[in-house]
């Protein structure tokens, strides 16, 4: 796991809001801190997983994001 600076604004000043768990594929029971920054409100994980980590969390079956269009057409 590695500590980062907000992703948006660059600043080192955030709070803890809570912590989770990967819930969709269960993978483990290891405990995500959620933050805030305090600068520009973004809401990120921090630390984050190295990317030698990432294959855990995002494993090959794992799908991409896909917008259904179909529920928007009236």
């Amino acid at each position: 796991m590695k500590k980062i600076s907000c992703n948006l604004c660059g600043e080192d000043n955030y709070r803890t809001i809570c912590y989770s768990k990967d819930r969709l594929l269960n993978t483990d029971d290891k405990k995500f801190r959620i933050v805030k920054c305090n600068n520009c409100r973004l809401i990120y994980i921090n630390p984050q997983p190295e990317q030698k980590e990432l294959s855990k969390y995002y494993p090959d079956h794992y799908g991409s994001y896909t917008e259904n269009k179909e529920v928007f057409k009236y």
